[in-house]
């Protein structure tokens, strides 16, 4: 069986307080075939530091551009992976076997692209909306979009 490398972009500039959970999320990945990138906007606070100490393996850019989208396509160009993703950096992976199912999945079958479902949650942890694109992808995207950071 391939052994899929992910590319999981993080795009950040001051998330020294929301960083800890995104890179830790992707160390603890069951799929071993991961390489994350943080791509900074030289931050001015502890976002590099926290996610180094999180994750010694973590690619850090720390170099200006000129926005969010600017960032993602450094990161995007930075990377090396079969499959990219994109995750900000207050979001997270819900558990351990995320990269390891959307790996089976793509190697399984033809598509280009998997995505799934996400929730949102606030500070204290409350799911504040479930987001489920369901299996009609044409039907989902006509009531809007596809969140980034379930789409593969």
């Amino acid at each position: 069986m391939f052994k899929m490398k992910f590319s999981i972009i993080t795009v950040t500039k001051n998330s020294g307080q929301t960083i800890k959970d995104c890179v830790d999320s992707v160390k603890i990945q069951s799929h071993l075939n991961v390489e994350h990138l943080i791509k900074d906007a030289v931050s001015s606070d502890n976002t590099c530091k926290t996610a180094y100490d999180i994750n010694h393996e973590v690619s850090i850019i720390s170099i200006p551009d000129g926005g969010i989208y600017d960032a993602k396509n450094q990161g995007f160009k930075s990377s090396t992976g079969d499959i990219v993703a994109f995750l900000n950096s207050d979001d997270k992976y819900i558990n351990s076997h995320v990269l390891t199912k959307i790996a089976t999945i793509f190697e399984s079958t033809s598509c280009d692209f998997v995505y799934g479902d996400i929730l949102m949650v606030d500070k204290l942890g409350r799911v504040v909306r479930d987001w489920r694109p369901g299996a009609n992808l044409s039907k989902s995207l006509k009531a809007g979009q596809i969140p980034h950071p379930s789409l593969f």
